[in-house]
């Protein structure tokens, strides 16, 4: 490039020199084709080094006569921007638009200092536009004309403090932000196109866009208006956020108006009575969704398939928040309803979104013994039960049969426990050689209620003649080899004639055993004991307001389930369950009429639940066998000892 711009000084001081001979007039006729063919030549030689050289700058080769002087070789460069469909170069860049626009090649930016008083045209790629002042009588056209495709700008910022900042319309292609303001009236008087953006902003005194307004951008949408609507019809087709304030007594948007967002969206309408007005809106990427209609702290979330979108229009604020997906909600022996939910038929919540549960009632059956809700078991999931949305409870303290909680971030599974009152549970005491004495009786077969105090006593008129050794206790048969500490039977004095217990939860049997002489003497032999003779087999269940009571019921139950049931089997938690396990040990058996519960879905179940009824294992109320009715682990012992009697 140095190289050609050295050959071509040369040339032309050459042409230059010739040209500054003094000749005659004959000399001069004779002479001037000989200097346009030098010239031409000169010429030929620089576009031949030029080509040789690489150089890829516009040249203007310009020559003067005035005086027999050339002004030499002028270079103009080009930007590769347009205003009006013209080059901006290196000759007109301070001359924009009859000098009311600049171009600055350093920062590339195009600045307009005042108004500009009719139709515009740009394309600027990687170049900021600054058009203080806006545009007046006229339509702005940030792109190329015909392709709307093609970027026209990096940020675009127009503004103006005395008119509608645009008094047309707009149509903007660009790579950043667009700022479209004004302080004292619209921002857009006609329609405005923003095909793509990294933001927009727009913000006015009065109405923000007077006609339709079509916006696409990668970022945050941001619409402010101190007294007017925002547009007459709204189309967000893509933006991260949108916030949307304006103050208009009648509403926010118009009725068409569509709002395709990845983030938040939030509409607030400050006007006295002002509403935010019905928007459709859709979630990027079909993710669901929920929405408030308070901005206050403690805001509760609104779930769009219990309450539509479109009954927040008569609210003055409107905020729309992504969700990512709802978490699961089981409960056993309850319901769930999901925020006011009716119908019953949503089992999943979203975080954050109010859940209240409600634990079934007992059968008439259970019922007349006294079955109760006692507390809730959380199975799976972290809640938290504020004291005035009811109480979980526990196994020592009684919970509430509602209760309401804020769904965390994960599944939630809850079981409802039940009770029965002590007075109504009972079980048998047996003693061999004495008698035995409780609230419910005296004698050597008697019932006890569980948790109450029974006073047994050895014969001993019956053996004047011997010496009482102790008390013999014999556990149920079903019940491990080593009884474990927590289960075994705590006698007052267990080597006295005369002692006292707190009554189990399962049949007592006591043996009374004397020595004649010595007290070493042997031990008379003990007698076998049928543990399924005594009150149905089992225990029954559990007394209110007693942990000793309720810890005692839940380890022995489980531990003469885990004897009682086939190996591997779970315990059965409802009347369902229990009515499969006992028909699949059974063997399967085919029922003698045909399965007829009309709330046994399952074609197993219902084979196993008419069968199982027609053996006079378990009951039914007409034809409904209420498979999910709630079964405790006394009457799963009662059950299966009536299907499978001991030998």
């Amino acid at each position: 490039m140095k190289q050609g711009k050295l050959i071509r000084r040369a040339v032309s001081a050459a042409l230059a020199g010739c040209m500054m001979f003094t000749l005659s007039a004959p000399a001069l006729a004779a002479s001037t084709d000989d200097l346009l063919q030098q010239s031409t030549a000169a010429k030929s030689a620089v576009n031949v080094l030029d080509e040789e050289n690489g150089m890829t700058e516009e040249t203007a080769y310009q020559m003067d006569l005035n005086n027999g002087n050339q002004v030499g070789n002028k270079v103009v460069q080009n930007f590769g921007i347009y205003v009006d469909d013209k080059p901006v170069t290196s000759e007109n860049y301070q001359n924009l638009k009859s000098g009311r626009i600049v171009y600055d090649p350093e920062q590339k930016t195009l600045t307009a200092a005042n108004r500009i008083k009719n139709l515009l045209k740009i394309r600027a790629p990687e170049t900021d536009v600054i058009l203080n002042g806006g545009i007046g009588r006229g339509d702005l056209t940030i792109r190329q004309q015909d392709d709307p495709s093609v970027v026209g700008a990096d940020d675009v910022t127009v503004t103006s403090d005395q008119y509608a900042t645009i008094d047309g319309w707009a149509y903007i292609n660009c790579t950043g932000k667009v700022n479209i303001s004004s302080d004292e009236d619209m921002a857009v008087n006609g329609n405005l196109n923003i095909y793509a953006s990294s933001e927009v902003i727009l913000s006015a005194y009065s109405s923000v866009v007077t006609g339709s307004a079509n916006i696409t951008s990668n970022g945050d949408v941001t619409i402010e208006s101190t007294d007017g609507r925002a547009a007459q019809e709204l189309t967000i087709n893509k933006a991260q956020n949108v916030t949307i304030t304006i103050s208009d007594a009648e509403r926010a948007v118009s009725e068409d108006t569509k709002i395709t967002s990845s983030g938040t969206v939030i509409l607030k309408n400050n006007a006295q009575g002002g509403r935010v007005g019905t928007v459709d809106f859709t979630q990027a990427d079909g993710k669901a969704y929920v929405y408030y209609i308070s901005d206050e702290p403690d805001a509760k979330l609104i779930d769009l398939r219990i309450h539509p979108l479109a009954e927040a229009a008569e609210s003055s604020y409107l905020r729309i928040e992504p969700r990512e997906t709802t978490y699961s909600i089981t409960v056993a022996n309850g319901t769930a309803q999901v925020g006011d939910d009716t119908t019953g038929q949503i089992t999943t919540a979203f975080e954050g979104e109010k859940v209240t549960v409600k634990a079934n009632a007992p059968t008439d059956e259970d019922a007349a013994k006294g079955v109760k809700f006692h507390h809730w078991k959380v199975e799976e999931g972290n809640i938290s039960v504020d004291p005035t949305a009811g109480s979980l409870g526990s196994a020592t303290e009684a919970g509430t049969e509602e209760i309401s909680f804020d769904m965390p971030k994960g599944n939630v599974k809850l079981t409802a426990v039940y009770s029965i009152p002590a007075s109504v549970l009972r079980n048998t005491v047996t003693v061999e050689g004495g008698k035995a004495k409780s609230t419910l009786g005296e004698g050597s077969g008697i019932s006890a209620e569980i948790g109450t105090k029974v006073e047994i006593s050895a014969d001993t008129e019956e053996h004047p003649d011997k010496v009482f050794v102790k008390w013999e206790i014999v556990y149920p048969e079903n019940f491990p080899e080593n009884v474990p500490e927590e289960l075994q039977l705590k006698l007052e004095e267990p080597n006295r004639a005369k002692t006292t217990f707190e009554m189990p939860a399962y049949p007592v049997k006591l043996i009374a055993h004397w020595s004649a002489i010595d007290p070493d003497e042997s031990l008379d032999p003990g007698a076998g004991y049928d543990a399924s003779s005594a009150a149905g087999g089992a225990i029954a269940a559990v007394a209110v307001g007693g942990a000793a009571i309720w810890g005692g019921y839940e380890i022995t139950t489980r531990v003469i389930l885990h004897n009682l049931l086939p190996e591997g089997a779970a315990i059965p938690a409802n009347r369902g369950q229990l009515a499969l396990l006992v028909w699949n040990t059974a063997g399967r058996p085919e029922p003698a009429g045909a399965p007829a519960f009309a709330d046994v879905a399952d074609a197993d179940m219902a084979k196993a639940a008419q069968w199982c009824t027609e053996q006079g294992i378990m009951d039914a109320k007409g034809d409904r066998f209420e498979p999910e009715g709630w079964t405790p682990k006394f009457k799963v012992i009662e059950v299966w000892n009536k299907a499978f009697p001991k030998q």
